[in-house]
């Protein structure tokens, strides 16, 4: 059994851990990605590829509030992720149009990009459990999914970053196969 100091000193030390414990709400409302155009390099690792898929290009949200995520490699591309469809543009014209009900993960990955675009990350609550840890200068979000229909397609989504960067985001599918996307805040060419 503890004595009277030493079970005070180990309440006070836990009281001390609490306080500096992070807020995920916090740390993603200090990230440097409102109103931003973002690159990216995004890795698709699945049982189906013989070897992974990399694919570059930007994204960022246009004055009709739609999630535009425009490839340049391997291919040149434009999806727009409207509130309730994803719409594919390919380079010699031709368009493809599809219901995000579809396509659950990228329904969750909209949610999540366009939180932080646009500096909202309270309302990834809506949809995910959110789980945090690190410190400050280091740290890691987890974010499952609280509905069961997200939940058969996304395992979980995990953001890593320091400070006020975001780093990268990888979207664990259920299946097992994973997309790791690393990102390049501000303007700039993602070939260079």
């Amino acid at each position: 059994m503890m004595s009277g100091p030493l079970l005070a000193l180990n309440l006070l030390l836990g009281l001390a851990s609490q306080a500096e414990a992070l807020d995920p709400v916090t740390v993603l409302a200090g990230l440097e990605l409102n109103d931003s155009q973002v690159a990216f390099t995004e890795t698709r690792s699945s049982g189906l590829l013989a070897e992974p898929l990399v694919v570059r290009g930007t994204f960022w949200r246009d004055a009709d509030g739609l999630l535009i995520r425009e490839t340049v490699s391997p291919r040149t591309e434009t999806q727009i992720l409207g509130p309730d469809f994803v719409e594919l543009r390919r380079a010699r014209g031709s368009r493809r149009r599809f219901s995000l009900d579809r396509a659950p993960e990228l329904a969750a990955l909209r949610t999540v990009l366009l939180a932080l675009l646009d500096g909202q990350p309270q309302r990834l609550g809506e949809t995910f459990d959110l789980m945090i840890e690190g410190e400050a200068t280091d740290w890691r979000l987890t974010l499952v999914p609280k509905t069961a229909r997200l939940a058969e397609r996304v395992d979980h989504m995990t953001l890593a970053g320091q400070q006020d960067r975001l780093n990268s985001l990888t979207l664990h599918l259920s299946d097992g196969d994973q997309v790791l996307t690393r990102f390049e805040t501000g303007q700039r060419d993602p070939e260079s």
